[in-house]
Protein backbone atom coordinates (compact mmCIF):
# COMPACT_ATOMS: atom_id res chain seq x y z
CA UNK A 1 0.00 0.00 0.00
CA UNK A 2 3.18 2.58 0.85
CA UNK A 3 4.60 1.88 -2.44
CA UNK A 4 1.32 2.08 -4.63
CA UNK A 5 0.63 5.46 -2.47
CA UNK A 6 4.40 6.67 -3.55
CA UNK A 7 3.92 5.90 -7.03
CA UNK A 8 0.61 7.50 -7.38
CA UNK A 9 1.97 10.79 -5.22
CA UNK A 10 5.11 10.59 -7.77
CA UNK A 11 3.10 10.35 -10.60
CA UNK A 12 0.38 13.63 -9.34
CA UNK A 13 3.86 15.37 -8.43
CA UNK A 14 5.45 15.10 -11.95
CA UNK A 15 1.91 15.84 -13.89
CA UNK A 16 1.82 18.89 -11.81
CA UNK A 17 5.59 20.30 -12.26
CA UNK A 18 5.00 19.75 -16.00
CA UNK A 19 1.96 21.84 -16.01
CA UNK A 20 3.61 24.18 -14.32
CA UNK A 21 6.49 24.23 -16.61
CA UNK A 22 4.45 24.54 -19.47
CA UNK A 23 2.63 27.31 -18.04
CA UNK A 24 5.52 29.13 -17.63
CA UNK A 25 7.01 28.55 -20.78
CA UNK A 26 3.34 29.75 -22.27
CA UNK A 27 3.75 32.88 -19.94
CA UNK A 28 6.89 33.90 -20.86
CA UNK A 29 6.31 33.39 -25.01
CA UNK A 30 3.16 35.65 -24.48
CA UNK A 31 5.67 38.24 -22.99
CA UNK A 32 8.06 37.87 -25.45
CA UNK A 33 5.72 38.04 -28.18
CA UNK A 34 3.74 41.15 -27.12
CA UNK A 35 7.49 42.77 -26.37
CA UNK A 36 8.03 42.31 -30.15
CA UNK A 37 4.54 43.55 -31.57
CA UNK A 38 4.79 46.62 -29.32
CA UNK A 39 8.58 46.59 -30.57
CA UNK A 40 7.58 46.32 -34.37
CA UNK A 41 4.58 48.53 -34.12
CA UNK A 42 6.46 51.35 -32.47
CA UNK A 43 9.06 51.57 -35.11
CA UNK A 44 6.97 50.56 -37.98
CA UNK A 45 7.73 48.20 -41.18
CA UNK A 46 11.64 48.94 -41.37
CA UNK A 47 10.65 52.62 -40.01
CA UNK A 48 13.65 54.44 -38.47
CA UNK A 49 13.57 54.56 -34.60
CA UNK A 50 15.68 56.14 -32.04
CA UNK A 51 17.62 59.09 -32.88
CA UNK A 52 18.17 60.59 -35.98
CA UNK A 53 20.88 60.48 -37.28
CA UNK A 54 23.26 60.92 -40.83
CA UNK A 55 24.39 57.62 -41.71
CA UNK A 56 25.69 56.45 -45.46
CA UNK A 57 22.34 55.28 -47.47
CA UNK A 58 23.38 51.30 -47.73
CA UNK A 59 23.34 51.52 -44.22
CA UNK A 60 20.41 53.18 -43.78
CA UNK A 61 18.78 50.47 -45.89
CA UNK A 62 20.23 47.69 -44.86
CA UNK A 63 19.04 48.34 -41.37
CA UNK A 64 15.43 49.02 -43.07
CA UNK A 65 15.85 45.74 -44.55
CA UNK A 66 17.12 43.92 -41.35
CA UNK A 67 13.93 45.39 -38.72
CA UNK A 68 11.33 44.49 -42.09
CA UNK A 69 12.87 41.00 -41.79
CA UNK A 70 12.29 40.91 -38.07
CA UNK A 71 9.06 42.19 -37.39
CA UNK A 72 7.71 40.16 -40.33
CA UNK A 73 4.00 38.76 -39.69
CA UNK A 74 3.20 37.09 -42.61
CA UNK A 75 0.96 40.31 -43.62
CA UNK A 76 -1.25 39.98 -40.93
CA UNK A 77 -1.94 42.02 -37.81
CA UNK A 78 0.78 41.70 -35.41
CA UNK A 79 -1.56 41.32 -32.23
CA UNK A 80 -3.54 38.85 -34.16
CA UNK A 81 -1.10 36.64 -34.96
CA UNK A 82 -0.22 36.64 -31.60
CA UNK A 83 -3.80 35.75 -31.03
CA UNK A 84 -3.58 33.14 -33.04
CA UNK A 85 -0.77 31.44 -31.97
CA UNK A 86 -1.83 31.48 -28.25
CA UNK A 87 -5.13 29.41 -29.62
CA UNK A 88 -2.99 27.17 -31.34
CA UNK A 89 -0.41 26.83 -29.01
CA UNK A 90 -2.34 26.69 -25.42
CA UNK A 91 -4.49 23.94 -26.45
CA UNK A 92 -1.82 21.89 -27.15
CA UNK A 93 0.55 22.77 -24.54
CA UNK A 94 -2.50 21.77 -22.47
CA UNK A 95 -2.78 18.62 -23.97
CA UNK A 96 0.75 17.70 -23.16
CA UNK A 97 0.65 18.40 -19.32
CA UNK A 98 -2.39 16.14 -19.14
CA UNK A 99 0.07 13.28 -19.41
CA UNK A 100 3.50 13.74 -18.84
CA UNK A 101 4.85 10.12 -18.60
CA UNK A 102 4.04 9.26 -22.38
CA UNK A 103 5.92 9.76 -25.99
CA UNK A 104 2.83 11.58 -27.62
CA UNK A 105 2.65 14.11 -25.07
CA UNK A 106 6.68 14.55 -25.84
CA UNK A 107 5.45 14.94 -29.57
CA UNK A 108 3.06 17.78 -29.06
CA UNK A 109 5.90 20.08 -27.71
CA UNK A 110 8.43 18.82 -29.85
CA UNK A 111 6.78 19.99 -32.97
CA UNK A 112 6.37 23.50 -30.98
CA UNK A 113 9.65 23.92 -30.42
CA UNK A 114 11.19 22.83 -33.68
CA UNK A 115 8.88 25.09 -35.88
CA UNK A 116 9.53 27.98 -33.34
CA UNK A 117 13.39 26.97 -33.67
CA UNK A 118 13.71 26.09 -37.43
CA UNK A 119 11.55 28.11 -39.08
CA UNK A 120 10.49 31.26 -37.69
CA UNK A 121 13.89 32.08 -36.00
CA UNK A 122 16.04 30.43 -38.77
CA UNK A 123 14.09 31.47 -41.73
CA UNK A 124 11.58 34.31 -41.12
CA UNK A 125 12.99 36.01 -38.52
CA UNK A 126 16.79 35.61 -39.64
CA UNK A 127 17.70 35.23 -36.16
CA UNK A 128 21.56 35.92 -35.33
CA UNK A 129 24.06 32.67 -34.01
CA UNK A 130 23.50 35.14 -30.12
CA UNK A 131 19.53 34.58 -30.34
CA UNK A 132 19.41 31.31 -31.61
CA UNK A 133 21.74 30.03 -28.67
CA UNK A 134 19.71 32.27 -26.19
CA UNK A 135 16.09 30.38 -27.79
CA UNK A 136 18.23 26.93 -27.77
CA UNK A 137 19.21 27.21 -24.17
CA UNK A 138 15.64 27.91 -23.32
CA UNK A 139 14.41 25.45 -24.76
CA UNK A 140 16.70 22.67 -23.78
CA UNK A 141 15.92 23.78 -20.03
CA UNK A 142 12.18 23.47 -20.42
CA UNK A 143 12.67 19.92 -22.12
CA UNK A 144 15.00 19.09 -19.11
CA UNK A 145 12.37 20.58 -16.58
CA UNK A 146 9.04 19.20 -18.25
CA UNK A 147 11.08 15.37 -18.49
CA UNK A 148 10.75 14.88 -21.83
CA UNK A 149 11.86 11.36 -23.38
CA UNK A 150 15.47 11.32 -24.11
CA UNK A 151 15.33 10.82 -27.82
CA UNK A 152 12.82 13.90 -27.87
CA UNK A 153 15.60 15.83 -26.34
CA UNK A 154 18.24 14.36 -28.57
CA UNK A 155 16.12 15.54 -31.81
CA UNK A 156 16.07 18.77 -30.19
CA UNK A 157 19.52 18.73 -29.53
CA UNK A 158 20.30 17.78 -32.86
CA UNK A 159 17.95 20.62 -34.70
CA UNK A 160 19.52 23.27 -32.26
CA UNK A 161 23.16 22.40 -33.74
CA UNK A 162 21.70 22.43 -37.20
CA UNK A 163 19.77 25.93 -36.90
CA UNK A 164 23.30 27.07 -35.50
CA UNK A 165 25.21 26.16 -38.28
CA UNK A 166 22.94 27.44 -40.86
CA UNK A 167 22.42 30.95 -39.11
CA UNK A 168 26.65 31.04 -39.21
CA UNK A 169 26.50 29.73 -42.79
CA UNK A 170 24.89 32.35 -43.60
CA UNK A 171 26.63 34.86 -41.80
CA UNK A 172 24.07 36.86 -39.86
CA UNK A 173 25.13 39.19 -36.87
CA UNK A 174 28.56 37.82 -36.49
CA UNK A 175 31.79 39.33 -34.91
CA UNK A 176 34.13 38.61 -37.85
CA UNK A 177 35.69 41.57 -39.50
CA UNK A 178 35.33 42.83 -42.89
CA UNK A 179 36.39 40.15 -45.82
CA UNK A 180 38.63 43.39 -46.61
CA UNK A 181 40.45 42.67 -44.01
CA UNK A 182 40.53 38.80 -44.23
CA UNK A 183 42.15 39.09 -47.88
CA UNK A 184 45.22 39.52 -46.26
CA UNK A 185 45.01 36.46 -44.16
CA UNK A 186 44.98 37.86 -41.03
CA UNK A 187 41.94 36.91 -39.41
CA UNK A 188 39.53 34.23 -41.24
CA UNK A 189 35.97 34.13 -41.63
CA UNK A 190 33.42 31.16 -41.49
CA UNK A 191 34.58 28.20 -40.27
CA UNK A 192 37.98 30.06 -39.58
CA UNK A 193 36.27 32.90 -37.55
CA UNK A 194 35.90 32.87 -33.95
CA UNK A 195 32.18 32.89 -34.30
CA UNK A 196 32.39 29.70 -35.46
CA UNK A 197 34.47 28.53 -32.99
CA UNK A 198 32.61 30.23 -30.18
CA UNK A 199 28.62 28.64 -31.73
CA UNK A 200 29.27 26.34 -34.17
CA UNK A 201 31.67 24.21 -31.99
CA UNK A 202 31.86 25.52 -28.39
CA UNK A 203 27.85 26.24 -28.17
CA UNK A 204 26.69 22.68 -30.12
CA UNK A 205 29.28 20.76 -27.65
CA UNK A 206 27.44 22.43 -24.38
CA UNK A 207 24.06 21.48 -25.55
CA UNK A 208 25.49 17.99 -26.90
CA UNK A 209 27.09 17.13 -23.23
CA UNK A 210 23.93 18.38 -21.66
CA UNK A 211 21.85 15.82 -23.53
CA UNK A 212 24.27 13.13 -23.02
CA UNK A 213 24.10 14.16 -19.07
CA UNK A 214 20.17 14.06 -19.25
CA UNK A 215 20.52 10.17 -20.92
Amino acid sequence: ATTDSAFIRSEINGRQSRRMVLLAFFSADLVGAFLWAAWCEQRGDGAAGGHVRAVPEAVADLAKAERAQACGAFGINRFVLILIGALVEGPVLFLAGRNPWSFWSDGLILPLWLFRLGFLDVFVWAATPQMLLGDALWFSVMAIMSRVHSLALFILVACQAVSLHLALHWGRGTDDPPRELTQVGTIGTGIAGFDFVRYGIYSVSMLLIMAAAYL
